[in-house]
């Protein structure tokens, strides 16, 4: 395992970061963890409101870019941008879980409603199932199927740019739009 000094890698840019940790610097890992965790936690407590469940998304989001940057090619990786996305993706899934968890403890205490519902909710849901569909198929092609990937398949960004031929930054725009798009149409 290589180690370098911290005070030399302070001033490191984000791409001999990634390369000196792909290379197994631990000093490197370090110095990336000091300079971008305070932002990780940041974007993960403005989606979970919990400052224990941020700090866990953003470890489990640090841990995460860690163990895939020896993939990725330092030159073309934009890291502000993939480590946002790692943890807004982390913190989602604290989220989830929190509310699966919740779900199980009113299903154990017997609030939940009776999971079959009745007609009218099954009529509620099949109308905005049909609405969503109808408004998906009024976005652009590359829009719709960003969107599909993202939510339907549980596809990240770099999985969606990978898929599609496009770069990060693109892919989050073309998501942003298509969303905005679908909230338009959906009024």
């Amino acid at each position: 395992m290589l180690t370098t000094t911290a005070p030399a890698l302070a001033a490191t840019d984000d791409r001999a970061l990634v390369r000196a940790i792909a290379a197994g610097d631990t000093a490197a890992a370090d110095a990336l963890y000091r300079r971008y965790w305070p932002d990780l936690q940041r974007v993960c407590l403005r989606v979970t409101r919990c400052p224990d469940d941020a700090a866990d998304a953003a470890q489990d989001a640090m841990l995460a870019t860690l163990r895939r940057l020896p993939e990725l090619d330092a030159d073309t990786l934009n890291l502000p941008a993939y480590l946002k996305v790692a943890a807004r993706r982390a913190a989602l899934d604290r989220v989830a879980q929190r509310n699966r968890t919740r779900a199980f403890a009113d299903h154990e205490q017997g609030a939940l409603p009776d999971p079959r519902g009745d007609a009218q909710d099954r009529a509620e849901s099949a109308d905005r199932t049909a609405r969503v569909h109808a408004a998906l198929r009024e976005l652009p092609q590359r829009q719709r199927e960003a969107l599909i990937r993202a939510a339907w398949h549980g596809q990240d960004v770099p999985e969606i740019a990978e898929a599609m031929g496009l770069n990060c930054n693109a892919t989050s725009q073309l998501l942003h739009r298509a969303r905005r798009g679908l909230a338009a149409r959906l009024g």
